[in-house]
């Protein structure tokens, strides 16, 4: 093989190496969450994070997960966490409900990749808890919504990757006259962000004024002789 041919092959050759290790470093990102409520007027929370509303007849806790693989490139709705809430509410009288100010905080560490630093590699993400009562007249039952604004989070990883985290409402649905165990699923559409559509494009431009000057200069060094 001519010096020439060389050393353009070797650029490509990089190249193609950089794109296939970028993309086998998105492959799999681990996480743990863990989470806690804060609880608004009458409403309280007691020492093992558990959220009571103020006639006492309901309460709501989480659970968060330990370390957990997921494939960003396929990773929609995976799990972060269980809720579960404890009702025994009457058929009458006052009315089960939690107060319109309790928020739920997730803290959500990412292992693998870590972050740029043991600060980014954590992100926190509050939810506000939301209850709609039903529309059917005089009854007691209703849904509890965890509500998520700040949508979606990302982590930079050390590897030079942006982890999206995209959080997913949670209803919790209950029924007034017994007690009742109602489970809810937090979970996440997790992706990599994607590279701006030129940082493609100036790598193909690279290439190609890179082969450009190799074939000049040969030209070059042809005529010359």
């Amino acid at each position: 093989m001519t010096s020439w041919i060389k050393r353009l092959v070797f650029p490509v050759a990089a190249i193609a190496m950089f794109a296939m290790v970028s993309s086998a470093r998105a492959d799999t990102v681990t996480y743990s969450t863990s989470g806690g409520f804060t609880a608004a007027g009458s409403d309280s929370v007691d020492i093992f994070g558990v959220l009571h509303n103020a006639v006492g007849n309901m309460d709501l806790s989480f659970a968060g997960t330990a370390a957990t693989t997921s494939d960003p490139l396929t990773a929609t709705f995976q799990t972060l966490g269980n809720f579960t809430m404890h009702t025994n509410v009457p058929s009458s009288g006052s009315p089960a409900s939690f107060n319109s100010g309790d928020t739920f905080t997730l803290t959500l560490t990412q292992l693998l990749p870590p972050g740029l630093s043991s600060q980014t590699s954590t992100a926190t993400i509050t939810g506000s808890v939301q209850f709609v009562s039903s529309p059917v007249p005089n009854s007691n039952s209703g849904t509890v919504i965890l509500h998520f604004t700040q949508n979606p989070v990302y982590i930079t990883a050390l590897n030079g990757l942006t982890y999206s985290y995209l959080l997913h409402d949670v209803n919790m649905n209950f029924t007034s006259g017994r007690p009742s165990l109602v489970g809810g699923t937090l979970s996440a559409d997790i992706s990599v962000v994607p590279l701006p559509a030129t940082a493609g494009t100036g790598l193909a431009m690279m290439l190609c004024l890179g082969g450009l000057r190799i074939v000049r200069n040969r030209r070059s060094q042809v005529s010359a002789a």
